[in-house]
């Protein structure tokens, strides 16, 4: 009995010990099987990102920033500051102001870079080349958002920041409201034509789900020839009237001139026509090319990964580069002993 009674405890420890690393082998398989699925909602998330287009958008906001760097300091900054600087035979060239200050080489020579590249023939084409290909890409990147509604939202509120301040600057006489007063600019354009695609994408999945797409590249293509149309039409006819800033429809009509394309004023301007056609391009290219949303390319070239970085922060480097851009120039002339006079 005493050996039957030694067996059986022997057996149940046995049986414990087992049930005990089988408990164990368990929680390890699902530690195990979380990191993996950790890993793989890792590695799922770094291909979400499609790099070339992060490269296209990179070089697209460099080639922005260096147009927009020259037009400040061309014919922005300098006005706004106590310097004495004159074109003079094909150069700029700075004499004493009141206080006996003088343009030192740098300002100089960045002015005169500025004039030689303001003067380019080839700078009007690249200019609107790379429009273009913005908008072709931020309706590419459409198609790839989830968030779409908010960030075009999002983009007409820092666009409407902009058109307050630069009215109000206008309004107590520190900007010129004819030359410089901002209603729609590429940041409004950029979040209006990402509203009326998410509006487009509502009312086709509206009408019909299964159908959606064809419907939408039908209304695609007659806003695009509308686009067209409207190109042709303003060139021919449109007039710039001067905008009155004290007669309120004078305002509102140049306002939703600048919006529409058939009148324009101020200093950045950008209606929804023709720019909503090359918007709806990328779109169209978008889903049709990248249908997977997957790189086209089987790897990432290193060397690209600065340019690819500054594409995949585009927003945010396109909202706050003009505000650097200013206050880098200002530093320059209050570093060289210049001093604001717009008060």
């Amino acid at each position: 009995m005493g050996l039957k009674r030694s067996a059986v405890i022997e057996i149940n420890s046995i049986t414990d010990m087992d049930k005990k690393e089988d408990s164990f082998s368990i929680k390890e398989s699902k530690e195990v099987n979380k990191n993996n699925s950790k890993e793989d909602n890792t590695s799922l998330t770094k291909r979400k990102r499609v790099w070339e287009i992060d490269f296209l958008r990179g070089i697209v906001i460099i080639l922005m920033i260096l147009d927009h760097s020259m037009w400040f300091i061309y014919d922005f900054t300098y006005k706004y500051f106590d310097c004495n600087i004159s074109f003079i035979n094909g150069s700029y060239v700075s004499f004493p102001n009141d206080n006996g200050v003088v343009a030192n080489d740098f300002i100089l020579g960045y002015m005169n870079a500025a004039e030689w590249y303001y003067n380019l023939p080839l700078r009007w084409a690249i200019r609107s080349i790379i429009l273009i290909v913005f908008f072709m890409l931020s309706g590419i990147s459409f198609h790839f958002s989830k968030n779409n509604l908010k960030r075009g939202l999002m983009l007409l509120g820092f666009g409407g920041i902009i058109t307050i301040l630069t009215y109000t600057l206008s309004y107590i006489g520190i900007l010129n409201f004819q030359t410089s007063a901002i209603s729609f600019g590429v940041i409004s354009c950029y979040g209006g034509v990402i509203l009326i695609g998410c509006l487009l994408k509502w009312i086709t999945n509206k009408f019909s789900k299964e159908n959606s797409n064809n419907i939408f590249y039908i209304i695609s293509f007659f806003l695009i020839l509308l686009s067209l149309f409207l190109i042709e039409l303003y060139a021919r006819y449109k007039i710039d009237v001067p905008v009155n800033q004290y007669d309120f429809l004078s305002v509102l009509n140049g306002f939703i001139g600048n919006i529409l394309g058939y009148s324009n004023f101020g200093g950045d301007y950008f209606p929804i026509f023709p720019y909503l056609a090359y918007f709806l391009i990328g779109i169209i290219v978008g889903e049709t090319i990248y249908k997977d949303k997957k790189s086209l390319f089987k790897k990432e070239f290193k060397v690209f990964k600065p340019i690819n970085y500054i594409g995949s922060h585009t927003l945010w480097i396109y909202v706050f580069h003009v505000p650097c851009i200013i206050l880098f120039n200002c530093i320059i002339f209050w570093s060289s002993g210049f001093n604001l006079s717009i008060f």
